[in-house]
């Protein structure tokens, strides 16, 4: 199982990231696409949330959808 990320991103544009295993928990899905793109992870207790890191990162982070696919 596989999981694809869809995305928009702030300027306009469409992304997507296909991640290993089944993602079922938005919290996860942008976490690991924050991982994936390279963008800094928040750590626990700092005021960064996963949001404003997409945002950061040029991602809409109310704009992720999950598609599951099988191998």
């Amino acid at each position: 199982m596989k999981t694809l990320i869809k995305y928009r991103m702030l300027h306009g544009g469409e992304g997507e990231a296909l991640m290993p295993g089944a993602i079922t928990n938005l919290s996860d899905a942008k976490n690991q696409l924050a991982h994936k793109k390279s963008l800094p992870t928040p750590q626990q207790g700092s005021g960064h949330d996963i949001d404003a890191i997409l945002n950061e990162g040029g991602i809409d982070p109310n704009s992720l959808e999950l598609i599951q696919l099988s191998e």
